[in-house]
């Protein structure tokens, strides 16, 4: 692995750690999460994102955008580890979202500006956080509906 996955890996980790959770029962969820749902979803979260800049200018397409960012992290790493439970996805998708916004405190390099973004704005915090719950929520729901086995 090279050493910026091993960084970011060990960040994901941390993160869970300092949460004051055992590492190895937050990483295992009830049951595997079919990736083609998520998979669906995360192309949904996009068309979503991109359909609210289209259809609307000014603050609400904005801190909308935020929210559906930090949703499109959460469906990420869930193609990436579909046996987490929902919360912890949750507070990585939003530690994650928060990190980048903190990083754009020191500058973002000019390339990966249209990714990340390029200025610190404090209330995109909140937005962050308002997606990683409503991806939770969406996440559980579905859990708690889907008949068992």
């Amino acid at each position: 692995m090279n050493s910026a996955c091993q960084r970011v890996t060990e960040n994901c980790f941390s993160l869970v750690s300092f949460c004051g959770v055992n590492f190895q029962s937050a990483w295992h969820y009830v049951e595997l999460v079919p990736r083609p749902p998520i998979a669906v979803a995360a192309v949904l979260t996009v068309v979503a994102g991109l359909g609210v800049r289209l259809l609307w200018n000014g603050p609400v397409s904005k801190y909308l955008g935020d929210a559906f960012y930090t949703v499109l992290i959460y469906a990420l790493l869930l193609l990436i580890w579909p046996r987490l439970r929902p919360w912890v996805v949750a507070l990585l998708s939003a530690g994650l979202s928060w990190a980048i916004e903190f990083a754009q405190l020191g500058g973002i390099p000019a390339v990966l500006q249209p990714l990340l973004g390029s200025t610190f704005n404090p209330p995109d915090l909140l937005w962050y956080a308002v997606g990683a719950t409503a991806a939770w929520s969406a996440h559980t729901l579905w859990a708690l509906k889907r008949p068992p086995g």
